[in-house]
């Protein structure tokens, strides 16, 4: 094999005359079609006028019959494709159906879709400015009151302000400059044309700057919070002036280090989303997020007046965040059954499975290491797996499927492990990414032209030995039979001027997966060459699943000469169901033997 090609190569092909065929024939049954998919997954949907739907359906006929799907909406016709995009014109209860047919029988899936009127929401407000509700400015200044807002159907928004119940702006911020000593209502209302929403604050004009600062503050609990980077805090409201009037903003500030004066008070870190002033007396709570997870963290709060007056520095009580939770299985990637009793190590968070092949981690900081699964169990010594190591990264909320490799016991003395041999059949080199095992994603279509050569059909023999070899390795859905070129997946073609038979990639992904490939077959095959073919269709269908050639001859993907064995030897469907079972795109560098 040329892999420089992109090619498999078959040498030395040795045609068998008046040998019967080996493989039982495979009796047609007319079964119907079988979906394979569909979207939406909920058949129970609700949907508003104006919006667009999407369903899709992937079907196939387990006899290789040609089939033709449509959809309808309450009964009218409406696509003979695969996809149909439906934008919602009217209300009411609808039903959308998919129904696929190979002629005599049918499968159907069906949808219930409620059909509601548009909904024209409000204006949202998110921000507004100044954000306590009873400002005060000394009179000869000036103050700012400005708000900020969404519309949910991104209309055109208005803004006007307002002042005792007279229009001063239409823009979307107001500078007001104090000119009388007294009290005024400011106004900002904000509009979509149909619907506004607005905030009132009630402003203060004073000649005499107050200089009487807000209360301490007394912090009654500090407490992790929910997600990660939450810590929770609560405490006593204060008033403007002590404990008089309301305050007109809190300050909350977190830091490693314990706030002891006004130096570690400027060294801290402002917490946004703190919530309005309450009544003096009243208990104010925050969960104050965006902090390292798992983390001791030491908070204060301070309350301010409409004067800029802070409150004196206070306790500073402390408190851990919440940290970042993983979990995940364990599992044999021959066999997928869950492995209990090994070790998961991330950084320094050790762990060991249970029955199931479970593992958990709780309360974890941000980790960037390594992620070592092994079941060794003692230092120095070697386990039934290969272990397991990759550089891992902490999400919350991970669940992580890991396969180990188990060190099979090869029939083949030509290889030393199972490591070793699978590589060898699996590993990808003169491609522009890294050895990943970049494979096709099961079932894979293929399909054979149709061709018959004296009495040799070649198109149902190929097809029929596709279906039998995904049984015989166990991937029943290695192979898929199309009874059409597919988009995606394989195209047997015929040719009498080439000297072997081959597989390659004709069109790869844009991150290296297969997505087209060929397998051209010489046309010299007859009826009694037929057990020879067979094998020679086994061996191309190897590489398509993506085995290179084994150096031993009792495999049946051995190189440089014909195969001398009807099926896969249980070496390499070990390999296969690993391939298969193990996620695409893993590293197979992350497994070794110590």
């Amino acid at each position: 094999m040329s892999m420089g090609s992109l090619a498999y190569r078959l040498l030395g092909v040795v045609l068998v005359a008046a040998i019967p065929s080996c493989s039982n024939e495979i009796t047609n049954v007319d079964r119907p079609p079988v979906v394979r998919s569909f979207y939406p997954e909920d058949q129970t949907l609700s949907a508003f006028v104006g919006d667009t739907l999407t369903f899709q359906i992937s079907a196939m006929d387990p006899d290789r019959q040609s089939i033709k799907q449509q959809f309808s909406l309450d009964d009218s016709v409406v696509s003979r494709q695969p996809s149909w995009r439906y934008v919602v014109a009217d209300t009411g209860r609808a039903l959308v159906r998919c129904v696929v047919s190979d002629g005599v029988h049918d499968s159907r899936v069906e949808w219930e879709l409620a059909r509601h009127p548009a909904i024209d929401l409000p204006p949202v407000l998110t921000a507004y400015s100044p954000v306590e509700v009873n400002p005060t400015v000394i009179i000869g200044q000036t103050i700012e009151f400005a708000v900020q807002a969404y519309d949910p159907e991104g209309d055109t928004l208005r803004y006007t302000y307002d002042i005792d119940g007279v229009t001063v702006s239409k823009q979307s911020r107001l500078v007001y400059f104090a000119e009388e000593i007294g009290a005024e209502q400011v106004m900002a209302t904000v509009s979509d044309g149909e619907h506004g929403v607005n905030h009132v604050w009630n402003l203060t004009i004073t000649p005499v700057p107050d200089t009487i600062p807000p209360a301490q503050i007394q912090i009654i609990s500090v407490e992790t919070g929910e997600r990660p980077g939450e810590i929770n805090v609560a405490w006593i409201a204060v008033g403007a002036d002590s404990m008089d009037g309301i305050a007109s903003n809190y300050l909350v500030r977190t830091s490693p280090w314990p706030f002891l004066d006004e130096i570690d008070w400027s060294r801290g870190s402002e917490r946004p989303n703190v919530p309005l002033p309450a009544q003096p007396g009243e208990v104010m709570r925050m969960v104050v997020g965006g902090l390292m997870p798992a983390r001791f963290t030491y908070l204060t709060v301070r309350a301010v007046d409409d004067f800029g007056n802070l409150s004196p520095l206070g306790e500073s009580p402390g408190g851990y965040t919440r940290g970042m939770r993983i979990s995940g299985m364990v599992a044999d990637a021959l066999t997928l059954n869950p492995l209990p009793n090994v070790t998961v190590d991330v950084g320094h968070f050790h762990g060991t499975t249970g029955f199931g092949g479970e593992f958990e981690f709780v309360e974890m900081p941000p980790i960037n290491d390594y992620i070592t699964v092994s079941d060794d169990g003692i230092a120095g010594t070697i386990g039934n797996y290969f272990d397991y190591r990759r550089p891992y990264t902490v999400v919350h909320g991970d669940y992580l499927l890991i396969y180990l490799i188990p060190n099979y016991q090869l029939q083949t003395t030509r290889y030393t492990d199972f490591l070793q041999f699978y590589m060898a059949m699996t590993e990808i080199v003169g491609l522009p990414f890294p050895n990943h095992q970049r494979r096709w994603k099961p079932p894979i279509d293929i399909y054979a032209q149709p061709f018959v050569n004296e009495g040799l059909d070649f198109q149902l023999t190929i097809h029929q030995v596709a279906v039998a070899v995904g049984l015989e390795i166990g991937l029943a859905d290695a192979f898929n039979v199309s009874d059409h070129t597919p988009e995606i997946g394989v195209n047997c073609i015929y040719r009498s001027d080439i000297l072997y038979d081959n597989f390659g990639v004709d069109e790869w992904s844009k991150d290296y997966y297969p997505v087209k490939g060929t397998i051209e077959f010489r046309t010299r095959y007859t009826v009694p060459t037929k057990p020879a073919f067979e094998r020679i269709i086994r061996h191309e269908l190897g590489h398509a699943l993506g085995l290179n050639h084994s150096t031993d001859d009792m495999h049946l993907m051995i190189g440089g000469q014909s195969p001398q064995v009807d099926t896969f030897h249980p070496d390499e469907i070990a390999v296969l169901r690993v391939l298969y079972n193990i996620p695409r795109g893993v590293a197979m560098n992350s497994y070794y033997r110590e």
